[in-house]
């Protein structure tokens, strides 16, 4: 019970608790203002008397509510009155901790506090505010029904009642329902009203009084007054406990009906027989059953005092009524208020000493900093060290097992893993005492792999950047022989297949060497294996790759491994004439996997190669995978070729014309970046990978070329350009030109350099609440100029004194962003810069922050050092950041899976989410409140669970090669994966490493050509799924330009359905974009109608023309429409004209 309390004794609930209580002191306040008001004004400003009521029972909930901000508020304490720790506390407090994490620790342990009578309190009005809401919504659920009632039938009922909605204005079509005795006329319902009546006492009611009666109830309707009612009862469910709030509710009722009574005699004419039908169905009604929800032609409680004070106000115009209060309610006010008083005296103590536990901001930085020490060592030097010094030095020493000295020097790898990334640098060859020096900085690994020794690793340690790492120890080690035995799938020996292998350690495995290669009994030896763990790579002709993640050698011991056979891919390169190409080059260019997808460029080598008549044959794809192809020949240019899977046959790819750009550079080419002592530029182009099922797919190939020098500059020529922009970068300063026609020759000049008036001195300066107290960190800056020429700055630089400078190119834009800044954060942003000689000042206001510390764990409570990514969402925060998105992620976790999470706003809750591979874990919420500088949060993930299913068409028979999205649905970890899972023969499929426990995961099929797009909840642990899918409806069609009926290539056309149903599928993509005819297709749509529309800007013809179609109806569209004047799309004239 009292862990449950302890939620309700957070500081929010607190204040919200007192604000509470203030609201009994200031609805008394608003109640006797009111009632000296009400006294000064006659019933002839009905409509005045109504709103003053009805604002001062509204202005107790603002009051209570601004009362609660007030308190939530925690102003920062000047620094004259901040607590200054001694200097024996301060060492104390800020002395890194050299010890083991322990799990389930806290950053900062808190004083327990005891449960006071604030969460029983707060407790008590959460229960009477749910209660009082469950009463409104049985009324309004009881309205709904009397709604639903019987309509009454009396024409001349009807017509008197339509006349009298005219002759009040009232514009909507109000119905009239009849009920049993016990309830009086009333009015429900505020879309549809509804005047209900019991029909008993309307019957032979004289036409006068029952166009009184009427009138009244109209006059409710008119004023919209059921809607204010239902208004009303929230907010005396809100502050049901404040009889004040009561009072003020039926004084707004009283003045409600005083206003349509005013109404109803202006309406009748007759102020006495009005009054006469008052108080005869007043009697009449005395023994009805109120509704809550509805208002009422009697008014509030039919008590007698009441009526008369109606009636007086209809018969004597300039009456001045009192407000009464009844001696219950004085004495009650008497009793309570100094009770009240009395708590908020010791309420307000409370809260001064809740903020005086608020970290002063000098020491949340401190302690920030300590935490940054222990949870992400490599992060505390980044961004600190200015360029000349991003240096680490590394020294030790490498010891052989019988201490002789080390005949060799021996080939080792750095291995560092920062916050985002993890880079690996060759060393060259170490000798047995080193020294080198290494820009990367972060947790650290060496890797030897020595010809005569095992191969073995050392670390982590931790280096920064300016300082020297001294006794590294490397023990090497003698191995022993270990035999690989690779068979296929049937156990026959798999000859001349390559092993490739290294050490598995925190930061990945390094490959290094050319790898074994197994003997005709398919044996591979391993001369000097380690005891240590291996990741293995195997790779064969006729075989499809294998990859083993951990692999133990023991000695004596064969290990066996399996390779599948590969479907042979076959085809043929040819000219744009048809001629075969002879030594055509065919490389993985991009390779997209069941999880994952990897971008190789021009780097790998070839898979395959043309023979004399251009055959090819690709015998290692893997099933599961689809494959882009870069095509490489020596006298007709390069081309990109996407969507091959393994197992097709008869492919015929054309390539050709060979596409060159010759280029001049003007100047000194010292500039110029080297490669084997000769100048070069970088040409890349970015190249869209087509895929019918996922859309474009967009990467940077890159590639250097040869500068030939000659007098006042040099030569280029670039070779084997693809289709589209290209960019030269040329000289250190990365200047780009973009080349929007290949063809065409470029110069670039570099003999002026950039002159001082193009530049301009930025100042960013990082403004803090207290003004006292500067960030550290760092900031990343892109600074780029408005037009093509000048060098893009992209800098990480060092917050000193507050602020970091820079030189930024004019006019240009400059956008920055927070690199790890401790203490504060800022949102991401941009600004323009123009031409000036003073520096351009831009101030940055940093919010107060704190972290989120903490770690990482397994299934089995092991820390997670591997695949494993961290990100982070605000689920609630400040009223000063409602609306900004706080959201941010990191690739890995440090050393024992600890993560380090900052800047985060302090006021906001957050939760963290780990994601390994599918498997997603959410943390608890994580509230930042000052009080501490960090929160310490445990992810457990989930024991991985397995979900699979099986694709099929219509008729039951599956479905080869359907690519199958993974889905998942949560509010914080939501997401889904790509490259999508192709279906094997049998159209099955299987996710992995799914956790059971969050959801849904989906199995998502976004079709494009020939089925229609089909999705299901999978099984995580339970049984397969089917997703049977159906026939897609064809629309076919053309594109054309209104002004000239040319063609538009290029095109992309959606459709989607214009009744529109939650649950259902919105839009439907098109086949691809139109092609060179401006033809496109749809073959995956519904049997219903859709509407078409276009992502590229189109201003169809006629504008207001119908764009729906029925699908399947044979009929070939023709679309008409002009192309926007920024639309980089271009009607193509057709041949012939």
């Amino acid at each position: 019970m009292n862990h449950a309390l302890a939620r309700f004794a957070e500081p929010a609930w607190r204040h919200l608790v007192f604000a509470l209580l203030h609201t009994l002191w200031q609805a008394a306040v608003l109640a006797l203002l009111l009632v000296v008001a009400l006294r000064w004004v006659s019933v002839r400003r009905s409509q005045a008397r109504y709103l003053m009521a009805l604002v001062a029972q509204f202005a107790v909930l603002l009051a209570g509510l601004a009362t609660w901000a007030v308190l939530e508020y925690q102003p920062t304490l000047p620094p004259s009155v901040r607590p200054v720790p001694l200097a024996a506390d301060r060492a104390g407090a800020l002395a890194p901790r050299v010890r083991p994490a322990i799990i389930g620790e806290t950053a900062e342990a808190p004083t327990p506090r005891k449960v006071g009578w604030v969460p029983v309190a707060a407790l008590g009005w959460l229960a009477g505010v749910v209660i009082m809401l469950a009463r409104t919504t049985g009324s309004a659920l009881a309205a709904v029904r009397l709604m639903r009632g019987p309509r009454v039938q009396d024409r001349d009922l009807l017509d008197l009642v339509e006349r009298l909605r005219r002759e009040i204005g009232i514009r909507c079509h109000v119905q009239v329902v009849s009920c049993g005795d016990n309830l009086g006329p009333c009015v429900l319902g505020l879309v549809w009203p509804t005047i209900v009546l019991p029909i008993a006492f309307v019957t032979g009611v004289p036409a006068e009084e029952l166009r009184a009666i009427l009138a009244h109830e109209l006059a409710h309707i008119r004023r919209r007054d059921y809607l204010w009612n239902l208004a009303q009862m929230l907010v005396e469910a809100l502050l049901f406990f404040n009889p004040v709030v009561w009072w003020l509710g039926r004084q707004v009722r009283v003045e409600r009906e005083a206003c349509c009574d005013a109404m109803a005699v202006a309406l009748t004419g007759r102020p006495l027989d009005y009054s006469r039908t008052l108080a005869d169905w007043a009697e009449r009604v005395q023994r009805s059953t109120p509704h809550a929800a509805a208002v009422a032609w009697s008014g509030p409680r039919n008590h007698p005092s009441l009526l008369r004070e109606r009636i007086l106000r209809i018969l004597r115009p300039g009456e001045r009524p009192r407000a009464r209060i009844s001696w219950g309610g004085l004495l009650v006010l008497l009793v309570v208020g100094p009770v009240v008083l009395f708590g908020l005296h010791r309420g307000t103590l409370v809260a001064v000493k809740l903020a005086a536990q608020v970290l002063a901001p000098a020491e949340r930085l401190e302690r920030l900093k300590v935490a940054q020490a222990e949870y992400a060592p490599e992060e505390q030097e980044q961004g600190t060290a200015r360029e000349g010094q991003r240096k680490a030095t590394i020294k030790g020493t490498i010891r052989t097992p019988n201490g002789l000295p080390l005949i060799k020097p021996i080939n080792g790898f750095s291995i560092t893993r920062s916050r985002n990334s993890t880079s690996m640098a060759a060393l060259g060859p170490l000798k047995e005492t080193f020294s080198f020096e290494s820009s990367d900085a972060g947790s650290m690994y060496l890797y030897v792999e020595p010809e005569d020794y095992a191969p073995t690793f050392v670390g982590p340690f931790i280096a920064r950047w300016g300082q020297t790492v001294e006794g590294i120890n490397i023990p090497l080690e003698a191995g022993f022989p270990a035999r690989v035995r690779v068979v296929d799938e049937r156990g026959k020996p798999a000859a001349g297949v390559r092993v490739k292998g290294g050490l598995v350690m925190e930061g990945g495995t390094c490959y290094s060497g050319a790898g074994w290669v197994t003997n005709d009994a398919g044996v591979a030896t391993i001369p000097h294996a380690s005891r240590r763990t291996y990741s293995l790579s195997i790779n064969g002709p006729g075989f499809q790759p294998l990859s083993a993640a951990s692999v133990t050698f023991k000695p004596d011991v064969e290990t066996r491994l399996t390779l599948n056979h590969a479907q042979p891919t076959r085809g043929v390169i040819v000219t744009n004439d048809g001629e075969p190409i002879a030594g055509a080059r065919i490389k993985p260019f991009f390779v997209a996997g069941p999880t994952q997808s990897w971008y190789h460029g021009a780097v790998e080598p070839a898979m395959a190669a043309t023979d004399s008549a251009g055959r090819f044959t690709l015998d290692r794809l893997e099933d599961e995978k689809s494959y882009a192809f870069l095509i490489e020949t020596d006298t007709h240019g390069r081309r990109v070729v996407p969507g091959i899977v393994a197992g097709q046959s008869g492919l015929r790819w054309e390539v050709g014309p060979d596409r060159t750009m010759a280029g001049t550079i003007r100047g000194d080419l010292a500039p110029l970046q080297q490669e084997g002592g000769k100048p070069i530029v970088r040409v890349s182009q970015t190249v869209a990978i087509p895929d019918l099922q996922r859309g474009q797919h967009f990467e940077e190939f890159s590639w250097s070329v040869p500068v030939a020098p000659a007098d006042g500059g040099g030569s280029f020529q670039a070779k084997g350009l693809l289709p589209g922009k290209t960019t030269v970068t040329a000289g250190k300063e990365s200047l780009r030109l973009v080349v929007e026609r290949p063809e065409n020759a470029v110069t670039i000049d570099l003999s002026q350099p950039l002159a001082e008036s193009n530049l301009r001195h930025v100042i960013l300066r990082i403004s803090t609440p207290d003004g006292a107290v500067r960030p550290s960190g760092a900031i990343e800056v892109d600074a780029a100029p408005r037009v093509v020429g000048p060098p893009v700055v992209s800098l990480k630089l060092p917050i000193e004194q507050g602020k970091v400078e820079f030189d930024a190119p004019v006019p240009g834009h400059v956008a920055y962003r927070s690199a790890s800044v401790i203490g504060y954060w800022f949102p991401s942003d941009r600004f323009d810069i123009e031409p000036g000689t003073e520096p351009k000042e831009v101030e940055v206001p940093g919010v107060p922050a704190g972290a989120i510390v903490g770690q990482v764990l397994d299934p089995a409570g092991q820390p997670v050092v591997e695949s494993v990514s961290i990100g982070y969402a605000a689920v609630e925060m400040p009223s000063e950041l409602k609306g900004v998105p706080i959201r941010g992620s990191q690739n890995d976790v440090a050393v024992q899976g600890r993560i380090f999470l900052s800047p985060l706003p302090i006021g906001g809750t957050y939760v963290v989410v780990a994601s390994q591979g599918h498997n997603k874990q959410v943390s608890r919420p994580v509230k930042l409140d000052g009080t501490r500088a960090t929160e310490r949060v445990e992810i457990r993930l989930a024991k991985p669970a397995t979900a699979s299913g099986r694709v099929v068409g219509p008729d039951g028979q599956p479905l080869r090669g359907m690519p199958v999205k993974l889905n998942l649905t949560h509010p914080q970890a939501g997401t889904s994966w790509d490259p999508p899972l192709l279906t094997d023969r049998e159209g099955r499929f299987r996710f992995d490493d799914l956790n059971a426990e969050i959801g849904p995961y989906r199995a998502v099929l976004d079709l494009r050509k020939d089925y229609q797009p089909g999705e299901a909840n999978l099984n995580p642990g339970g049984r397969p799924i089917e997703i049977r899918l159906k026939s897609g409806h064809l629309v076919a069609g053309r594109v054309l330009d209104a002004a000239t009926g040319w063609p538009i290539p290029g095109v992309e056309l959606y459709a989607h359905l214009p009744e529109w149903r939650v649950g259902e599928r919105y839009a439907y993509e098109a086949e691809g974009r139109t092609d060179a005819q401006g033809r496109f297709r749809f073959s995956n749509l519904p049997d219903r109608p859709v509407s078409l529309n276009d992502r590229s800007g189109l201003r169809w013809q006629p504008p207001d023309g119908s764009r729906r179609v029925e699908p399947g109806r044979g009929v070939t569209l023709e679309i008409r429409a002009n192309l926007p004047t920024w639309s980089s799309l271009k009607p193509v004239k057709p041949a012939g004209k």
